[in-house]
């Protein structure tokens, strides 16, 4: 397994991060046991074709593009740049089996950016991703929380299922001026609600 961390779209800001293959792993080195299948028969559901490329949610007003990012030489995760979106490609492919991680900045010197309101979503709001395939996934939120960085909520952004989850993250809390940074991360939660299948050809 390997240990990689998770800059939550804030500069400067680093967590630790799950394991994709086999577990999940703290800076401490606690682990988490490995996915296991949800009851649901994970063999039967279509999987979305292709590569995300944007997320829409519209209870508040979000149309970004969405890139993949992998890690930095540090081990932290690739962070994107103003105005859009970025999908943690070591993980699942949001609809894909198990826990995907979608990442934008909360706002920067130029402004409020693509996650500035997601402290605002509430059960029941949706998002939406679209693939270059055609296919379009749609998650419904059932919650959220915002913690200090110290406290990442491992278990929660990489649950152990292969239910297509999605974890939404970005900065939040009090702005630490002298360390030019968030205090706190804001995480939403959703699961799969919908899938619609391009046609072929």
């Amino acid at each position: 397994a390997t240990l990689v961390l998770i800059g939550t779209a804030c500069a400067g800001a680093q967590a630790p991060a799950e394991t994709i293959s086999a577990d999940t792993r703290t800076d401490a080195g606690a682990s988490a046991p490995s996915p296991t299948p949800s009851t649901e028969s994970v063999a039967a559901r279509a999987l979305p074709r292709g590569e995300p490329t944007r997320v829409v949610i519209p209870a508040i007003g979000v149309d970004a593009r969405l890139i993949p990012v992998g890690l930095e030489p540090t081990g932290a995760m690739e962070v994107p740049d103003f105005g859009l979106a970025a999908w943690y490609e070591k993980g699942p492919r949001p609809g894909h089996l198990g826990p995907a991680v979608i990442t934008a900045h909360v706002d920067s010197w130029l402004g409020p950016d693509v996650f500035f309101d997601l402290k605002r979503l509430v059960a029941g709001d949706l998002v939406v991703v679209s693939y270059d395939s055609g296919d379009v996934v749609t998650f419904t939120v059932t919650s959220s929380e915002q913690l200090p960085k110290v406290a990442l909520p491992v278990a929660s952004i990489w649950p152990t299922t292969n239910d297509p989850l999605l974890t939404l993250i970005t900065c939040g809390g009090r702005f630490d001026r002298s360390a030019r940074r968030y205090l706190d991360n804001v995480m939403v939660y959703a699961t799969l609600t919908s899938h619609l299948e391009a046609p072929l050809g």
